[in-house]
């Protein structure tokens, strides 16, 4: 048999773009499995399609590289999943898809088309979007469902019209999907972020989709709870020790400890297994407590990632977070109780940010003595109230979204320049850091070569406030614009740009009026 025939015919090439922003990203920044794309991947194999993944971020792939993988595999179906900062560079890899393969049809799936599906649709060479969970919608699309029958896809009808089909139902028992394809990924190209984990090598995983929250920064916000079984879970965990030798695992659900009794039930079956791993997880800090904590200890749970967001009552109530102050104190208190450590998130620059309201910020991470803080630039992502209310105000500094993560400032604010929130992040990163008790702590949690190599590049970027990486050639896409793609005319409403992401997951009629 000759080897052309020997190669199977490839239904779904599903691939993640690069995240482009790593020009000046620090080295601190991880690369995980991308589990959307491969549970849609689990799926669709599970039905008997044949599917590869390509992983341009984490692979650190050319366009040059890419376009010999395409060219190589001549799929049927192309899935590309797209953040707003990727929206450019996967522009341009549809572009590439249709010209090397003409006859395989581009899906686009993820928040930003999701929420604009009439405006990446005016790229020729994007055939579909999918909103919404992507298995059904994909699997229908592979077994040559018509368009028009297929919940929560948007295409192009006659004349080049948009056409937006209802949105799918939610699927609540999400344990029908089976355990994302980590086969069809290179595990060796992943890494965690600096200071997150305790053991390497390291997967990420979810137990839960959907958040009840209400964060206005958050385009997670008020999307249907659900979760998977205690039981599915350690059977992945179980599957990522044995036959990948992973050894650590961040949790990355938006309300991990919200599901209280999930929680409980899979720590017990960890513990009672002796199942060799060690995990971080977020809490809320209304929802922690000693049962909780004595139960993720016990299982192996060594640190917990906490939303803080700020020091502000004001501001508390601008995001939408009004978490009263002392259950900071409660969780502080507890996990050293238990000996897990707390890694602290915040966010500067939100509507009505004072230099006054971000030192509150500042004195309360410190005045908690959290393990680590995490300082972040709001960034206004499309599909949250805060890109919402800035587009209605007047204060988006940029709709280009390439620029969006890169922990720049979107927003204008009235008291503040994006100059002071570059002094300040310098300020709050030495003011923590450099203190003489906090670097003995980083000193004393170091346990091997990575972990010093993290500690080093850290140090590095507190003094000089360099943010370098390993560059790949990706100039090509970093370079491009996405109005350069966009060769179908089309009046796009600003009305569009104020969809609210929980909003489009209900049917598309409902979402319209």
């Amino acid at each position: 048999m000759s080897s052309a025939m020997s190669k199977p015919k490839i239904d779904l090439l599903l691939i993640y773009p690069p995240w482009t922003v790593l020009y000046t990203r620090s080295v601190l920044t991880n690369a995980l499995p991308p589990l959307g794309i491969l549970s849609i991947a689990s799926y669709c194999e599970q039905q008997g399609f044949v599917v590869r993944v390509v992983d341009v971020h984490a692979e650190r792939i050319s366009p040059d590289q890419l376009r010999e993988k395409i060219s190589e595999m001549k799929p049927r179906f192309c899935g590309i999943c797209v953040l707003s900062s990727m929206i450019v560079a996967s522009h341009a890899i549809a572009r590439d898809v249709k010209t090397i393969v003409p006859s395989c049809k581009v899906i686009f799936g993820g928040v930003h088309p999701e929420l604009f599906p009439e405006r990446v649709l005016r790229n020729s060479a994007v055939d579909y979007v999918v909103r919404g969970d992507g298995e059904e919608t994909t699997l229908a699309l592979l077994k040559g469902v018509d368009a028009g029958k297929i919940l929560g896809l948007s295409y192009r009808g006659a004349g080049n019209r948009v056409v937006s089909n209802p949105a799918q139902e939610i699927v609540m028992d999400i344990d029908k999907y089976p355990m994302p394809a980590y086969h069809l990924i290179q595990m060796d190209k992943y890494f965690p972020s600096a200071t997150s984990y305790k053991n390497l090598p390291a997967a990420n995983m979810i137990m839960t989709r959907g958040c009840p929250g209400k964060c206005s920064f958050c385009n997670s916000a008020n999307t249907v709870l659900r979760s998977r079984s205690p039981m599915a879970v350690f059977r992945q965990i179980k599957e990522l020790r044995e036959k990948y030798g992973v050894r650590q695992i961040q949790f990355f659900d938006d309300t991990f400890t919200v599901n209280k009794k999930g929680v409980l039930e899979l720590c017990s079956l960890l513990r009672e297994d002796k199942t060799d791993i060690t995990f971080s997880c977020y809490a809320r800090g209304d929802c922690f407590n000693d049962e909780i904590a004595a139960a993720l200890k016990s299982a192996g749970c060594h640190q917990i990632m906490v939303g803080i967001e700020t020091g502000s009552e004001k501001i508390a109530r601008v995001i939408q977070k009004p978490i009263n102050k002392s259950r900071y104190y409660s969780l502080m208190k507890t996990a050293r109780k238990y000996g897990m450590e707390v890694r602290a998130g915040f966010i500067i620059g939100s509507l009505g940010e004072t230099w006054e309201t971000m030192q509150e910020s500042l004195d309360f991470a410190i005045d908690l003595d959290v393990d680590f803080f995490q300082l972040s630039v709001s960034t206004p992502y499309p599909g949250t109230q805060l890109f919402k209310q800035a587009l209605e105000e007047g204060r988006l500094e940029s709709l280009d979204f390439k620029y969006y993560g890169q922990s720049l400032s979107l927003v204008r604010l009235d008291d503040l320049s994006a100059d002071d929130l570059r002094k300040f992040e310098r300020h709050a990163w030495r003011r923590f850091y450099l203190r003489p008790k906090v670097v003995f702590r980083q000193l004393a949690r170091l346990t091997n070569l990575r972990q010093v190599k993290d500690l080093f590049n850290a140090l590095n970027l507190l003094y000089s406030s360099h943010r370098s990486s390993k560059i790949p050639k990706w100039q090509e896409w970093d370079e491009a614009q996405e109005d350069s793609f966009l060769d179908i005319d089309a009046v796009q409403s600003s009305e569009d740009l104020k969809r609210l992401t929980f909003q489009v997951r209900k049917t598309w009629e409902e979402m319209a009026a």
